[in-house]
């Protein structure tokens, strides 16, 4: 006695095959760099000394925090050490659970960013804090005083007084 084979219909096969294919795309997306350039993605634990907060733009994926341009993996990592600096000495960092949310560390405030807050001296909004960045970028927020302080001019690293 001969056995029959049996194989599923064509339409079967399709759909197994493409299910397969979104699954391993899927796959791949999600080992891929958080950030628009994998090398911030890449160089933010050895800098921040934790995974890169942010993805595409946001956090610490935004390339004007690191001066917008390098030749090499090297300079990109001086840029984001000074950028690091900078915002370390300035009491604040990104929130890890909302990269669009600054955490001020030496008032105990959370600030939102909204618009346009790193760029070229000039090309941002004076806020009453201007933070300097690698190649005349400067981080601009309006930093929130806390009782008994107002807020300073503009100006470099101003805030609260």
């Amino acid at each position: 006695m001969m056995t029959e084979l049996k194989f599923p219909p064509i339409q079967t096969t399709v759909r197994t095959a493409a299910a397969l294919a979104v699954l391993a795309l899927a796959a791949g997306q999600a080992q891929a760099s958080p950030c628009r350039d994998p090398w911030i993605s890449e160089l933010a634990p050895s800098v921040w000394g934790h995974p890169v907060r942010g993805s595409g733009e946001t956090g610490e994926c935004n390339i004007n925090l690191y001066g917008h341009s390098w030749s090499n993996k090297d300079q990109l990592r001086r840029q984001m050490q000074a950028a690091q600096k900078a915002l370390t000495s300035a009491g604040i960092e990104f929130n890890p659970a909302n990269p669009n949310m600054i955490i001020d560390i030496k008032y105990n405030a959370r600030m939102l960013l909204e618009g346009n807050n790193v760029g070229l001296r000039g090309s941002v909004p004076n806020k009453n804090w201007m933070i300097d960045l690698p190649n005349g970028y400067v981080f601009s927020v309006q930093r929130r005083c806390p009782p008994g302080k107002v807020a300073a001019s503009a100006g470099a690293n101003s805030g609260c007084v």
